[in-house]
């Protein structure tokens, strides 16, 4: 398992991601949250890939926010 925790400014899922067992760190509107990448991606999927931006570009990312859909899933550190 890829136990490096990266660290990036916005809430992300992404098609290149999946399986790689990742674990992100997010900086988004004043708090931090972390988050098992594959685990939301099983979760939120069947709803993410009837987004545009899905359908385009297989991934989707927020910098302003982790979505409603995306809360119950990241845990707030």
């Amino acid at each position: 398992m890829n136990e490096e925790i990266k660290r990036i400014n916005y809430f992300r899922i992404a098609e290149d991601d999946f399986g790689l067992r990742l674990l992100y760190r997010v900086s988004v509107a004043g708090s931090e949250y972390i988050y098992e990448h594959d685990y939301v991606y099983n979760m939120l999927i069947d709803k993410y890939k009837e987004k545009q931006c899905w359908k385009d570009y297989r991934y989707y990312h927020n910098s302003n926010n982790i979505p409603k859909d995306a809360v119950k899933f990241v845990r707030e550190v």
